[in-house]
């Protein structure tokens, strides 16, 4: 299964320069609606927005792997105690039925 959730053109320097140049065109519509002399700002800040929003869309995969490795770096310190018995589990766990008693 992990196999087929493997993206390999996550990280491509392809999809970084087109979600830069995307996320940047966005940026300067959207500060041209801002604090230029356009006719209709909302509209150019609108379409600014979306078009960031595309961008950041594009550059997802492209951060999702980093981000990631960073976030998830302290956890193996967390992780120290053995896992509990699945017995256990069982016993403890409130959705799952009793176990079955030896007769």
């Amino acid at each position: 299964m992990r196999d087929l959730a493997v993206e390999s053109a996550g990280s491509s320097r392809r999809r970084t320069v087109v979600g830069l140049v995307v996320t940047a065109l966005g940026g300067a519509a959207l500060l041209n609606g801002l604090f230029g002399k356009s006719g209709n700002k909302p509209a150019s800040v609108g379409f600014g927005a979306t078009v960031i929003f595309f961008g950041v869309a594009v550059l997802g995969p492209v951060f999702a792997r980093p981000a990631s490795r960073l976030l998830g770096a302290p956890l193996p310190a967390c992780a120290a105690s053995p896992a509990p018995s699945p017995a256990r589990m069982r016993c403890a766990t409130p959705s799952a039925p009793p176990p079955p008693r030896p007769r």
